[in-house]
């Protein structure tokens, strides 16, 4: 399942973007996922609820999927901080 190292690095980036924001939490992650990039949603999901719980920053993060047709990329769209 390649979802959790996805998850793992898209956390790291919430935590940099607090970072160099001067934030506090992440209230909501939007991203991504074409339907040919390999990513099954449900894991996905999945996975970011398990990794969430790990910090104070994210642990009541909410995430939004768009799902693209015809692409194989995942894209982190923007994150809403506080």
């Amino acid at each position: 399942m390649h979802e959790y190292s996805i998850v793992q690095s898209l956390m790291d980036s919430c935590e940099m973007h607090c970072a160099n924001n001067s934030a506090t939490k992440v209230i909501k992650v939007y991203i991504q996922i074409g339907e040919f990039s390999g990513v099954e949603p449900r894991l996905l999901q999945t996975a970011f609820d398990a990794f969430k719980e790990q910090s104070d920053a994210t642990k009541d993060t909410i995430l939004d999927v768009e799902y693209k047709a015809n692409s194989d990329e995942m894209l982190l769209l923007r994150l809403e901080l506080q």
